[in-house]
């Protein structure tokens, strides 16, 4: 098979070969961008379906749910405008009007206990006609069931069902445990024909002794599923709606939500809720495993995942609707993906149509083009077989292409260049390897190693020498450098590691670098050697290099007799060290005094009074060696007058009474100058005990008695310092207890200095604090820092705390190790108490920043800022928020008329009085500008919100404060508009805040003194 592919191919075979490539690369770039557009294509019109879906769904759902609370606001507004005296035939016409006009509601009733109660349903599939079910104050207990027209006239009395209160009434039970505009979970109706979901509104009328009025309105899930089987796509596809735990809601296959279930002992049917595991659909039933992931999903969420049923692959997203808290739904939407690749797949054929048709094009023009080039190929294939014969002499031809004609012109020019070259090869070539021959032969001759290194490293060339010094027959086949210390086992002497490559001759040479060492050792069994390596780089004419030369020799019995030596030096010099031991002090002292800059030797014979010293005693004296005379009278003047009694004191006393002889003393140098000296001698003796030789030597110590002057006056300018200054210092040991305090530490802490040394630098300080901490000094001595500062609190000896600002360093001795601490601590007590009464300032500056000077409830700004704080936590939590706004009627004229003081006293009472009427510490009161305030009230409904906007016109009425010019009433009065709902997200709350204003402003259209709220006709 490899000879195969090896076997030279026609160009003809290349040609066929290179046409099938392209051909293949041409089909399978064609297939891969296809298979990118359509998969492109399907993502965005599967982007677009989803989203149409669940908008459509999402916004008819949300708007018959919104309806249905919508009809109970009005009825509520109604009721509340009568203050609860409406007839309830009234309310049963206009109910019945109702669910005439909205098809989709399915029954709308009212409740008050113990007064009138009905609930108004469809009946059945008629149109036009409701079932009234009636609870009556006249006849208590009794359900009355009676038929009505469109218009609510009574047609035909039904049923009375006794006992019946208003509790037995499903709807109500099912309203219980949620607020009011949320919707309760399904249910079973009365007369047990449909599950139905309800929302109710209480009603709170201006008269106390009246119970609370709750109008309800319900929706059938059969109407949900009517909804989504009416809904029309695009492309063909499934949407159901479904709750969390995967019991049906509608969906627009014929799955209904719910099943009829014949009971086996008695009479009669059950409801059974549909559970998607249980659809006749078994596309429905392979979803059912998708639910608990949904589960994950925030409300407005969605996720797409792919499913295969049936061996096609749907497209399903599931979405975690959220137009009301209350009711947990999912709305998944299924999509084919053939019904998504069916437009795709009929445009599929005329493409592949022009590809066909493309490659057979490209196909006739290969052929073309190949027979084109072959023919002058072949042509000059012939001339190449001439070309290549010895001595053949050619001539060129004429040929109709002019290419292959000046192709035939240059062959035949390059064939007799070609015959000249290899004339010149040849006889270069019998040259090069006569020099060869004769280079090897003195290679081979030289009796040290040489190596030649190509550029990768292996050798290729190594002469018998060397051979025979590595212990070698061949030599080894190297891979590359990296290998040559492990192929050629070298070491460094006296390791037991391979040696560096990168330092190795060859390895240098061939980096350019021309090196020398001396400690390569050859290791191979029990042979070892040492060798002595040049690495020199062998250059080409171009300067690059193209080889290394390696010479080695042999250098071990060198490197043995070297050690040998070595081995007896040390020896040698141990001997010396043991015999001379005993002279070694006398010997040193006396080398150092005799080479030393600042000492000299003297030797004094007492008996003939001869005296002589050294060369470097005369720059003690100040004197020049010819001025001076070698006898103790000279000497003695050469001293300080004040020190010449004391010295020949001490010298009587080393020559009678054999006192060492150590004396300090002064020379006086003619210019002033002062030389301290230190002066030391022994005395030798004869036999009789007469001293005979009194010798020794003077050093100079003028250096030491300058440094010793200046410790002690720097000793003494430090204590008085460390004494006088203000600020409270003290020197603590490395174990944290004092060594020397100053009087400003001892009045810091109230303690004497004894006391204060028995005590402890962290006893001091307040708990929690530590002075001297692990960390800080650490640093210290490692010297990453020279000092550091911290503020702690102390425990003053009477029982107070004071506060002082810390600066801790560190004193080492000569030998730079620790010796103890400096302590410096500020009293910044002042400094804590001017501190914290800024703060107070600011805290107070602050507040006053917030409030409105005049009514003291909040400004403007501070109302700008908790509304937008209060209204990032509504839109993240979903929940409600009420904006109400205030304008005292007819303001200006009450100024006009009563003066401005009268106006701000105005402005202070009904500030107070809405001061009063909240009770919530996150409820808000600002003034917003002139005679307008604001309330923010979150978490807060619109029945809460009428309820503060009630209670707001009670405590102003009950102020009656008088206005003479009021156009509609003798005491002040205001209006109110009110914005109330769950915010969205991304909605910026100045949109409530106009809403607001604009109901404030439709409350004054309609006449004053009332509140309105926003998108809600009635004025209250």
């Amino acid at each position: 098979m490899r000879d195969s592919l090896r076997k030279p191919k026609s160009l003809r075979t290349l040609f066929i070969i290179l046409f099938l490539f392209q051909s293949g690369v041409f089909l399978g770039l064609s297939y891969l961008l296809f298979e990118q557009f359509k998969q492109r294509t399907i993502s965005n019109l599967l982007t677009a379906l989803t989203i149409e879906t669940s908008e459509r769904i999402n916004n008819k759902i949300s708007q018959e749910l919104h309806t249905a609370i919508r009809l109970n606001a009005i009825n509520r507004d109604v009721v509340a405008i009568t203050n609860g005296t409406t007839n309830y035939n009234s309310l049963i016409r206009a109910v019945a009007i109702q669910l005439n006009n909205f098809p989709n509601i399915s029954a709308i009733g009212v409740s008050q206990v113990g007064g009138y109660s009905f609930r108004v349903n469809r009946y059945g599939a008629t149109p036009n006609q409701f079932d009234v079910e009636l609870l009556s104050p006249e006849r208590p207990n009794e359900l009355q069931i009676f038929r009505v027209n469109s218009v609510g006239n009574k047609l035909v009395d039904l049923v009375t069902i006794r006992p019946f209160k208003v509790t037995d009434w499903p709807w109500y039970k099912s309203i219980q445990n949620i607020k009011p505009n949320s919707w309760s979970q399904p249910y079973i109706s009365r007369e047990g024909s449909n599950l139905v979901i309800s929302t109710y509104i209480p009603i709170y009328p201006t008269d106390t002794y009246r119970l609370p009025t709750l109008f309800v309105s319900s929706i059938s899930l059969e109407k949900i599923n009517t909804l989504l089987e009416g809904q029309q796509f695009k492309v063909k596809s499934l949407a159901l709606i479904t709750e969390l735990s995967g019991e049906l809601v509608g969906a627009t296959t014929r799955d209904k939500p719910y099943s009829l279930v014949r009971h086996k002992n008695e009479p009669g049917y059950s409801f059974k809720r549909t559970h998607i595991q249980d659809s006749s659909n078994p596309l429905l039933v392979s979803l059912a495993p998708l639910l608990p992931q949904a589960s994950t999903l925030k409300p407005g969420e969605s996720r797409l995942e792919s499913l295969i049923f049936a061996g096609n692959r749907y497209y399903v997203e599931i979405e975690r609707l959220n137009f009301d808290p209350s009711l947990d739904w999912l709305l998944i939407t299924v999509i084919s993906e053939a019904e998504l690749t069916q437009d795709i797949q009929k445009n599929l054929i005329p493409i592949l149509f022009l590809l066909a048709l493309l490659l057979v094009m490209m196909g006739i023009l290969n052929l073309v083009t190949a027979q084109a080039i072959i023919r002058p190929i072949r042509t000059l294939q012939n001339r190449t077989r001439e070309f290549v014969a010895p001595h053949t002499s050619l001539e060129t031809i004429a040929h109709p292409i002019k290419e292959i004609s000046e192709l035939d012109s240059a062959f035949v020019e390059m064939a007799q260049k070609i015959h000249i070259t290899l004339n010149q090869l040849q006889t270069t070539n019998h040259e090069l390897v006569e020099q060869k021959a004769h280079l090897c032969q003195i290679l081979d001759a030289i009796p040290i190693g040489v190596a030649i290194h190509a550029l990768h490293g292996q050798v290729e060339y190594l002469n018998p020498a060397g051979m025979s010094l590595l212990g070698l027959t061949a030599i080894p086949n190297s891979p590359g450098l990296d290998a040559l210390n492990q192929d050629f086992y070298l070491f460094q002497v006296g390791q037991n590691c391979p040696y560096p490559t990168e330092l190795l001759p060859a390895v240098q040479a061939l980096h350019g670098q021309t090196t020398e060492l001396d400690d390569l050792e050859f290791r191979q069994g029990e042979h070892h050697r040492i060798f002595k390596a040049y690495g020199i780089p062998i250059y080409n004419q171009a300067r690059e290099i193209t080889a290394a030369l390696v010479i080695f020799l042999d250098i071990t019995e060198r490197k043995h007799l070297e050690d040998i030596l070595q081995n007896y030096n040390q020896t040698l010099a141990a001997e010396v060290r043991q015999q001379t031991l005993a002279l070694a002090k006398s010997e040193e002292k006396f080398r150092f005094a005799l080479q030393s800059t600042v000492t000299s030797w003297w030797d004094w014979d007492p008996v003939n009074n001869l005296i002589d010293w050294s060369d470097n005693f005369y720059p003690m004296i100040g004197r020049p060696a010819e001025a001076c005379e070698k006898t103790v009278e000279a000497f003695m003047t050469f001293l300080h007058p004040d020190d010449q009694a004391h010295v020949g004191a001490a010298i009587q006393n080393t020559l009678i009474h054999d006192i060492p002889y150590r004396v300090e003393f002064r020379f006086l140098h003619p210019d002033g100058a002062i030389c301290w000296i230190l002066a030391v001698g022994t005395v030798q003796r004869d036999e009789t005990g007469q001293a005979i030789r009194m010798s020794g030597i003077n050093l100079d110590i003028t250096e030491r008695k300058t440094i010793e002057e200046a410790l002690r006056k720097s000793e003494e300018r430090f204590r008085q310092s460390f004494n006088t200054t203000a600020v409270s210092s003290a020197l603590v040991g490395l174990n944290g207890r004092f060594i020397a305090v100053n009087p400003a530490l001892c009045e810091f802490f109230g303690y004497s200095e004894d006391e204060l040394k028995d005590i402890s630098l962290n006893e001091l300080t307040d708990a929690g604090g530590s002075p001297l901490r692990t960390d800080l000094i650490e640093q210290l001595l490692n010297r990453v820092i020279s000092s550091y500062s911290l503020e702690n609190c102390y425990q003053h000896r009477l029982g107070h705390q004071v506060w002082g600002l810390l600066t801790v360093s560190l004193v080492r001795d000569d030998h730079e190790q620790p010796l103890y601490y400096i302590c410096q601590i500020q009293n910044i007590d002042p400094l804590k108490q001017i501190q914290a009464e800024l703060q107070q300032v600011n805290t107070e500056l602050e507040y006053l920043t917030q409030i409105d000077s005049l009514t003291g409830v909040f400004n403007r700004r501070y109302f700008d800022q908790v509304l937008a704080q209060e209204w990032q936590v509504a839109c993240r939590e979903g929940d409600y928020f009420a904006l109400l706004m205030l304008d005292i009627d007819y303001f200006k004229n009450y100024n006009d008329a009563l003066g401005h003081q009268a106006g701000d006293s105005c402005l202070i009472q009904v500030a107070q009085a809405l001061q009063r009427s909240i009770h919530r510490s996150s409820d808000l009161v600002a003034r917003y500008g002139g005679e307008e305030f604001v309330l923010i009230l979150p978490r807060t409904d619109l029945s809460g919100a009428v309820v503060i906007a009630q209670r707001i016109q009670d405590l102003i009425s009950a102020q009656d404060l008088p206005h003479p010019t009021s156009a509609i009433s003798h005491q002040l009065t205001v209006s109110i508009g009110i914005q109330c709902g769950i915010p969205r997200p991304g909605q910026p709350p100045q949109t409530w805040l106009r809403a607001a204003d604009d109901a404030l402003y439709l409350a004054k259209e309609k006449g004053r003194n009332q509140y309105v709220v926003n998108g809600s006709e009635a004025a209250i």
